[in-house]
């Protein structure tokens, strides 16, 4: 999570871990208020970015969860965020009913999960 200062740097840390919460307690909406604060306050890292379109997507707003994924710049993240990125857009394709979209990112989530060491999808966000 990119800020400026400490004070920031705390209040990004502490609004992304509320969202997930609120995530965890299927309260999408809010978490995406939240997420859109973190990126308000500077340049959203990968895994902020990752957990704005869970968010949305949660949310009923898939094709603003496509949007987001489409900002993460694949060179900056992890392999096991590259990864659930693949899941989370399959999601996000799947609510629009854009079936054969979603198969195909299905199937670079299954290929990329097969690479990584054992860890979970949520690990990764």
């Amino acid at each position: 999570m990119a800020s400026t200062n400490n004070h920031s740097d705390s209040a990004c840390r502490l609004m992304h871990h509320l969202a997930y919460t609120y995530l965890a307690h299927h309260r999408a909406e809010k978490a995406v208020v939240l997420l859109q604060a973190i990126e308000a306050l500077g340049p959203a890292d990968g895994r902020v970015l990752a957990l704005l379109a869970v968010a949305q997507r949660k949310a009923k707003q898939p094709q603003q969860a496509l949007l987001t994924l489409d900002r993460i710049a694949p060179d900056t993240v992890d392999a096991p965020l590259a990864t659930a990125v693949h899941l989370i857009r399959a999601q996000a394709l799947q609510a629009l009913g854009r079936s054969d979209d979603a198969y195909q990112a299905m199937q670079k989530y299954i290929a990329g999960r097969q690479r990584l060491p054992a860890t979970s999808y949520k690990e990764a966000l």
